[in-house]
């Protein structure tokens, strides 16, 4: 976690007192400009992927590998300097996706979307957890499930494709792509869900995104370049983002 000052009156208002924040050597060996700081929240976790935090200050974070067996850690800081004091493990799946939202925790393993009800001051959820989507496409490559959520009821799951290009041989030097791609059928895209429903499957597709912004009612979309495609665009670094309001 990196703190930083600002000068306008918005950011004024939501500064917080930092006096009792245990700021790491080095902030944590990562370089940060002039103005802020760094505070190592946890560094033995597991292998993380995407993070979720709660009103009260509560972490829970994705694991794409197991640790203790499980496949999401959920970390408290019980003192207030910003450390994490607990940490425990819960879920029996690994995964990518994973948020809030109206009092339960969303969690995406590869081939679906589970949810967890977290009403009550427990850490770790207490009852089983529920399938709002499965028979998401198993694929060995780009197969992680970000999600998210819009203002009306909407949840949205980005499903990659098991390839860069949609070449006729995967990964290959000079293999043409295939017009049309017949992975674009269930792959490449946001498929939109009832945040609310049980059990659902692919029906429609939507776009790919990355965030909601509820003071647009906008998503937030962002494209990493593209692999495997010569030219100008070939770098994986290439981040480009819009907003699209719906």
């Amino acid at each position: 976690m990196a703190c930083g000052g600002g000068s306008s009156e918005e950011q004024q208002a939501q500064q917080i007192n930092t006096d009792q924040f245990s700021f790491a050597e080095n902030n944590g060996s990562i370089t940060l400009p002039s103005g802020f700081q760094a505070i190592v929240v946890a560094d033995s976790v597991g292998s993380a992927r995407q993070v979720t935090v709660d009103q009260d200050g509560d972490i829970y974070v994705a694991l794409d590998e197991p640790q203790n067996g499980n496949g999401i850690a959920a970390l408290r800081d019980e003192d207030g300097d910003g450390v994490a004091d607990s940490v425990a493990y819960f879920g029996d799946y690994t995964g990518t996706g994973i948020a809030l939202h109206n009092g339960y925790l969303y969690f995406a393993p590869d081939s679906a979307v589970m949810r967890y009800s977290m009403n009550g001051a427990d850490l770790v959820p207490t009852s089983e957890p529920e399938w709002v989507v499965s028979e998401l496409p198993i694929q060995n490559s780009h197969a992680a499930k970000p999600i998210t959520f819009d203002g009306n009821g909407n949840m949205y799951v980005n499903v990659g494709a098991p390839s860069n290009a949609c070449q006729e041989q995967s990964r290959t030097p000079e293999s043409p792509g295939q017009r049309p791609c017949p992975l674009l059928e269930w792959h490449g895209g946001i498929w939109q869900f009832d945040a609310n429903g049980m059990n659902q499957t692919q029906k429609r597709r939507w776009y790919t995104l990355c965030h909601w912004n509820p003071k647009c009612s906008c998503t937030g979309v962002e494209f990493h370049g593209r692999q495997s495609v010569p030219g100008p665009a070939w770098s994986r670094s290439t981040v480009a983002a819009l907003a699209l309001p719906l």
